[in-house]
This record gives C-alpha cells, sequence and structure tokens, in this order.
C-alpha cells in the first residue's frame, strides 16, 4: 500500500508548517494549500486519502470547499476533517450537515492524528461537533 497522503488546508501558513512537520514525522506523505485554489489543484492530480481543511479560508467556506473537491474526487466527502476556531451553534450545525468530524482551534496534535488515522483505518469517527483541548 502506498504512503497515505494527506492533504492539509489553511491560510495560516504557521498552522500549515506545524501540521506538516508533525504528520510527515507520522510516516505520512503531506501536501500543502494555503487556499482554495492550490488544494483544486492538487485534488486534480494526485490522490489524496484524507483531507484536513480550516473552516474559515479566504473567498470560500470549508464546507463549500470540500463540495468542489468532492466533484473531483467524491470519496473526499467520506475522508475529511474540519479544523476551526468558530465553534458558534451556526458552525457547529453547519459543520454537522457534511457528517465530518472536527476539531476546535486550539487542538491537541495526538487529537487531529487520531481521526486522521480513523479516516485512513475507514473507521467512522464522531460527526462535526467541535471538540475543544483538554
Amino acid at each position: 500500500m502506498p504512503v497515505p497522503h494527506v492533504l492539509l488546508v489553511d491560510d495560516e501558513l504557521a498552522v500549515l508548517r506545524v501540521l506538516d512537520r508533525a504528520l510527515t514525522r507520522r510516516g505520512l506523505r503531506v501536501s500543502v494549500a494555503p487556499d482554495a485554489a492550490t488544494a483544486r489543484a492538487i485534488v486534480a492530480r494526485e490522490t489524496v486519502h484524507a483531507l484536513v481543511l480550516d473552516y474559515r479560508l479566504p473567498l470560500i467556506r470549508g464546507d463549500a470547499l470540500l463540495a468542489q473537491l468532492a466533484e473531483i474526487d467524491p470519496s473526499l466527502r467520506r475522508r475529511a476533517v474540519f479544523m476551526t476556531g468558530d465553534i458558534s451553534p451556526a458552525v457547529d450545525a453547519t459543520l454537522a450537515a457534511t457528517g465530518c468530524p472536527c476539531v476546535a482551534k486550539p487542538f491537541e496534535l495526538q487529537d487531529l492524528a487520531r481521526r486522521i488515522d480513523a479516516l485512513l483505518a475507514g473507521t467512522p469517527t464522531h460527526a462535526a461537533a467541535a471538540v475543544p483541548a483538554a
């Protein structure tokens, strides 16, 4: 089996650097996208096994970007996890509607890693309720 490929989408470059380093150390192949256009280009040319995306991106929300990426690769609908610092009821409801798990910023790297591992293993994860760091 090839090394699992994880696509990280976040406009905060410091977040991308930290997550890239942490996930690479876990043996994953990581691509980073600071915007929606870069994410679409990566998904169009490469197989992505798991998607980690911020809810608040410039010009587009994460749920809308997930819908666009799923038009390219429909399996991504089941292989995405959201990150957000916005845990308002409206955002929680929007993310819950995607059926994808979510971690609330700031979060523990281990929590995100467990969710990614579950996606890669095909194990169901909690739907989008934002889980604050312990």
